[in-house]
């Protein structure tokens, strides 16, 4: 089942910039007799077990997909006729790219304009606006915004450091000292905000450590790391942290940019330590 999550985000009064990142196209939308610009961003939930939080690790057997494309692929709710376009443009998009259903939502400010849902989330199940579905990698954002908020409230500063004895995360060692790469005490909050703490997504035999437990049952040939860490349980985040201080950086802490799934499980910890909760709201 592909699963496919729209988003949509109005600029009002202003161009969309040319340059404007993840963006995958503009449509002029007609909602409550206005015309505006709306920007839609397209998210494709096949990689939704990338987040590296608990959840997707331990049920990521859950997650399944079919290449079967619902033939209704038409809004499931109440329809309006300023709507009519929105959703003809939305069911024609899914139907091109062969995705078996969507959600969607416009807001304006704190507003909530129009929800809808599109084709199937399963065979038998129709896509609604309270269908729960895997947001992958969008967690970024709202691990960033977490982040940005507790500098805002002096919690944190972006160049406080991440690990060692003087680190927020300082409870995380190594199983020998000897076997840290000592740049380690050089990562900060901010290296982790901005993917360029020194880890690299493409070592050959690791790759992406938030994804190993899944590379594994795909028979992909990396390192196990439960194996290696001799645990008696599935591999939780903290244990890829544990795991991963006993490798080396690919890069010094601050000098390149690489996307990076684990660091931003990092930050999460940051978050959990700081603000003692594990589930955070940003207000």
């Amino acid at each position: 089942m592909h699963q496919l999550w729209i988003f949509l985000r109005e600029f009002v009064g202003r161009p969309l910039p040319r340059n404007f990142p993840f963006s995958h196209g503009t449509m002029e939308v007609r909602v409550q007799g206005h015309i505006e610009l709306v920007f839609f961003l397209v998210l494709i939930t096949m990689m939704s077990l990338v987040g590296g939080d608990d959840g997707a690790m331990k049920n990521k057997a859950r997650t399944t997909f079919t290449s079967k494309q619902s033939p209704d692929l038409g809004p499931n709710g109440r329809t309006f006729s300023e709507t009519d376009g929105l959703d003809n443009k939305i069911s024609a998009f899914l139907r091109d790219k062969h995705y078996t259903g969507a959600t969607i939502g416009i807001a304006r400010r704190d507003e909530v304009l129009y929800t809808q849902g599109y084709g199937h989330l399963d065979d038998d199940i129709q896509m609604t606006p309270t269908n729960l579905l895997p947001i992958s990698s969008l967690s970024k954002t709202i691990t960033a915004v977490a982040i940005l908020k507790l500098v805002e409230n002096g919690d944190l500063k972006l160049t406080d450091p991440v690990f060692g004895p003087d680190g927020i995360l300082s409870s995380f060692k190594p199983p020998k000292k000897k076997d840290m790469d000592p740049r380690l005490l050089n990562i900060m909050v901010g290296h982790l905000l901005h993917h360029t703490a020194g880890w690299s997504q493409t070592r050959p035999q690791l790759h992406d450590p938030m994804m190993n437990s899944v590379y594994l049952s795909r028979g992909h040939n990396v390192t196990d790391i439960a194996t290696e860490m001799n645990l008696g349980h599935d591999l939780s985040p903290n244990d890829v942290i544990t795991y991963m201080m006993r490798q080396p950086l690919d890069h010094p802490p601050g000098m390149k940019y690489e996307y990076s799934n684990f660091g931003y499980s990092v930050l999460g910890r940051v978050i959990e330590h700081i603000s003692g909760k594990r589930d955070i709201k940003a207000t």
